[in-house]
């Protein structure tokens, strides 16, 4: 029992951990000069690094066990790179209530593409589910904090929440097989990489602030 509650401690402070950064990435992103893409290529960029060296001081083996596993990692981790830029631009196009707002939509889209692409019945508890959170969202932030609206930032906190819920769904395929920091290793790493043209080519600037 002792040891149960110990777990449910741990597992509840690692959730709020996970809100109180993806909440400052909003915050930090919004304060940067620097732009988006080149936030984003900075994010995934040194979180690859990051945890490769995790992976290293763990001894855990980032070898995969197909080329198929490989390029499915590579896909996700272009979906991440999208996911990112699309949440960034909507926070710095419009505000961080907007960016995270529509963000915070993607069980809507979890709960249709699901049925699709896992052959699942689509289940009118998990309707109800979805439309009560998106819901108290809005109840939960401030109508004030809305004064950046912009029918952009918009588009792109939707683009933001479509590509976090097709993330969330194609991880499905290797939650069970590899651990996580290794996934998470190569769809940072595949996210640089795909974004890297794109910096090479915009050649953004950057400040000793930014970094």
């Amino acid at each position: 029992m002792e040891q149960r509650k110990k777990n449910n401690l741990t597992d509840l402070l690692m959730i709020h951990g996970a809100v109180l950064l993806f909440g400052l990435a909003g915050v930090i992103s919004k304060g940067i000069t620097t732009g988006s893409m080149m936030i984003t290529f900075g994010r995934v960029f040194f979180s690859s690094i990051t945890l490769y060296i995790l992976c290293m001081a763990t001894r855990t083996s980032i070898k995969l066990k197909s080329k198929s596993d490989f390029m499915w990692l590579v896909i996700t981790g272009a979906v991440l790179a999208l996911h990112w830029f699309s949440f960034i631009e909507s926070v710095r196009v419009a505000s961080v209530a907007v960016g995270t707002i529509t963000f915070s939509t993607f069980p809507l889209f979890v709960t249709f593409i699901e049925p699709v692409m896992f052959r699942e019945k689509l289940r009118l508890k998990s309707v109800i589910c979805a439309i009560v959170m998106l819901i108290g969202v809005f109840v939960l932030v401030p109508l004030d904090d809305l004064a950046g609206f912009s029918p952009a930032g918009l588009a792109w906190g939707i683009l933001s929440a479509l590509t976090y819920a097709l993330l969330s769904l194609m991880n499905r395929r290797f939650s069970a097989v590899y651990p996580g920091s290794v996934v998470c290793f190569y769809e940072q790493s595949a996210a640089a990489v795909v974004l890297l043209p794109f910096v090479a080519v915009m050649r953004p600037a950057v400040t000793g602030i930014d970094i």
